[in-house]
């Protein structure tokens, strides 16, 4: 085991030998940087630039009274940094006191603090330093995890004691229970009793008090009752605790019956309820929407002889905010002035909350304001309360700067609520007919990338020309176009990728309903989109409105249209809209020839395959690997088999890849010629070339 050893090293009297030598003359102490040693003890806080030839580090070691030790240790590393950190290194070092008392007071400080990490690493040293820690001990630094809700750790610490046969208190027990109900972990709370009974403990009234708070997480409630039904078997008699967490348990659970029979029987028990029932009371009517019935709840605890404490009032702001009254939440603030009770960060975040569901925008902007002259600092939940506030009541230059504010301190801020705001706001202004403010506005919507609409766009270009701005307002039309032509372009084409051409129809209907003209490139992705749902219909009419815009459809719209009959099983269709094209003196290119030459192959379609393969070439387009295929199958099928090999000799200079299907038509073309070597040849996977 553990315990033993560290008591050997403990008497070992050659500390040389351990890694460990003291300097009476200079007071240095010098240990190993890294050692199992240091690790095992959970380190050293010590912290020095200085090392010895042996790579030891050198921590001075800094004369302290007990006083002086514990005053550090109480101010903490916040206020007095290098105070405490030696006064640490003291206790670990084990000259720091010459009693267990003292090393015992330390502890508690430490845990008191939550400094749980140095309280653990402390009580370690004790081991090593002769000062064996008792129960009472490692008691102080359970209440440290304790409040740090540490659970883990504190079934860990409880596990050394039974290692080191160190005897567990109720006391220790119930500190690991209190770590379980702060964390509201059930199951281990659970165990920990069964843990108890093995040791030969009875839980205590407090211990059942942590285990039924353990269980107030949704769907405990029926746990929680079983064990105040099992405490009441053995006699305990319940407090006022007791009963809080039976409430919050059932209310949690959203359970209001249950809540309220058992506030009636903590009555008949003549317990008297104190602020923790109400506000488990106001929870449980908050979880069940029972606005009415919390608000009595909520009227007991602002009596004029009642001064609840600021997590009672914080229950009561959360209940408003919750029901979304925020009258009551302002009323509740004077209330608290009144009595001279401070408001705290999540009270104000409460009624900020109940000003949002309000939407009161004013209200939540001057509750923000009095939050930052009481030094609080905003959180982002505050500012996006404040902003769904100053939304619903359309204060949209409020909304702004608080947008503004937020992403200077550095929070990030929704996008789609930047628009909203920054749009509105600039509508605001020109409506107003503040045309600076509605210019700066779209300057910053632009400096922020923030979405722009053709009606952002007129409302700049309009406040450009009152500001007697010319060329501005002229620069800002022409960007419109670009930009707009941009945007819409790319929208249609993306929904023409995901085969929603009517989508893409929708955008070029958006087009005219922003008063402007589509563009050829738009168009053209426009009849694009109709292609892979096989629309020649909608493609004609788009190609038909091109003729209406005053544009020339070019290539790229014809082939789309080609494109659209061929997806649409309208071959024909679109072999005739091939003369149409030229009519117009509109020239095929390589995708044209492509989409047509497979298309006709496929349709054993041979002699128009090859009719267009040659007119390719002839118009000095090359064709690709696939154009070539399909020629050589079209060849295959007009049993053409000399045009067969004569074009599977060109695809083998060209270095294009063959098909499966052109070999196969190749080696039946070398046999039906008279060349079975040939055919034989292709087969072992020799080149044509090679072979003729």
């Amino acid at each position: 085991m553990l315990f033993p050893a560290l008591a050997l090293l403990a008497g070992v009297a050659n500390f040389r030998n351990l890694g460990l030598s003291i300097f009476q003359g200079s007071q240095r102490v010098v240990r190993p940087v890294v050692s199992a040693r240091a690790s095992l003890l959970g380190g050293v806080s010590g912290k020095s630039d200085e090392y010895n030839n042996e790579g030891m580090e050198i921590v001075p070691a800094q004369e302290m009274t007990s006083e002086e030790l514990f005053a550090a240790l109480v101010a903490g590393p916040d206020k007095n940094s290098t105070g405490f950190e030696a006064a640490v290194a003291s206790l670990r070092r084990g000259d720091a006191f010459d009693n267990m008392k003292d090393y015992k007071n330390a502890l508690q400080v430490l845990g008191n603090r939550k400094l749980w990490r140095h309280a653990k690493g402390v009580l370690a040293s004790m081991h090593y330093n002769k000062f064996f820690p008792d129960s009472g001990a490692y008691n102080s630094v359970l209440n440290g995890f304790k409040r740090s809700r540490r659970d883990g750790e504190a079934m860990r610490l409880l596990e050394e004691m039974k290692e080191y046969n160190i005897s567990r208190t109720m006391n220790t027990y119930n500190l690991v229970m209190n770590t379980f109900a702060r964390s509201r972990k059930t199951m281990p709370a659970l165990q920990l009793l069964k843990d108890m009974s093995a040791d030969g403990l009875t839980p205590d009234v407090n211990t059942y008090a942590a285990a039924i708070e353990s269980c107030m997480p949704e769907g405990q409630w029926l746990q929680a009752l079983q064990l105040f039904e099992d405490m009441i078997e053995k006699g305990i008699t319940p407090t006022i605790r007791i009963f809080n967490g039976l409430i919050f348990s059932c209310g949690n659970a959203q359970e209001y019956g249950r809540a309220m029979q058992i506030f009636k029987q903590l009555h008949m028990m003549d317990l008297r309820p104190d602020d923790a029932t109400y506000v488990a009371m106001i929870h449980a009517c908050k979880k069940t929407q029972m606005w009415e019935v919390g608000q009595r709840f909520v009227d007991e605890l602002q009596k004029p002889d009642k001064r609840p404490h600021p997590r009672a009032v914080s229950a009561i702001m959360s209940f408003y905010a919750e029901s979304g009254d925020w009258n009551r939440a302002l009323d509740t603030i004077d209330w608290m002035r009144s009595n001279r009770l401070p408001p705290t960060p999540k009270i104000f975040l409460e009624a900020i909350l109940a000003c949002e569901r309000g939407g009161q925008g004013f209200e939540a902007l001057k509750l923000l304001y009095e939050s930052l002259d009481c030094g609080f600092e905003p959180t982002k939940q505050i500012y996006e309360s404040c902003v769904a506030a100053c939304e619903k009541s359309e204060l949209w230059w409020q909304m702004v700067v608080l947008l503004e504010d937020m992403a200077t301190r550095g929070f990030k801020v929704d996008k789609g609520r930047n628009r909203v705001a920054y749009k509105a706001a600039m509508i605001a202004c020109y409506e107003s007919g503040k045309w600076e403010d509605a210019s700066k506005l779209f300057a910053t919507m632009e400096r922020m990338k923030i979405p722009l609409d053709a009606a952002s766009y007129r409302m700049a270009i309009h406040a450009a020309k009152e500001n007697q701005q010319m060329d501005m307002a002229e620069s800002l039309e022409v960007q419109m176009e670009v930009h707009l032509s941009k945007k819409y372009t790319k929208a249609i084409t993306a929904w023409g990728r995901l085969s929603k051409w009517e989508a893409a129809i929708n955008v070029l209907e958006r087009i005219h309903e922003d008063q402007l003209e589509p563009n050829q490139i738009t168009l053209n992705s426009a009849v694009a989109a109709c292609r892979e749902e096989g629309k020649w219909e909608s493609a004609l009419q788009l190609l038909e409105d091109i003729h209406t815009a005053s544009l020339q459809p070019d290539v790229a719209s014809h082939t789309a249209v080609i494109q659209t009959m061929q997806s649409g099983n309208k071959l024909q269709l679109a072999l005739d809209h091939l003369d149409r094209m030229k009519n117009e003196a509109v020239e095929p290119n390589e995708v044209t020839y492509h989409v047509l030459i497979c298309a006709c192959e496929a349709a054993k379609m041979w002699e128009q395959a090859l009719r267009l393969f040659d007119e390719m070439r002839k118009s000095g387009l090359e064709p690709d690997k696939q154009i070539y295929n399909a020629a050589v199958l079209a060849c295959e099928q007009g049993e053409l088999w000399e045009a067969v090999l004569e074009l599977y000799r060109e695809m083998e200079e060209k270095g294009l890849t063959r098909s499966s299907a052109t070999r196969s038509a190749a080696i039946r073309a070398c046999e039906l010629t008279n060349h079975q070597d040939w055919a034989a040849q292709l087969q072992q996977g020799q080149p044509l070339t090679m072979v003729v």
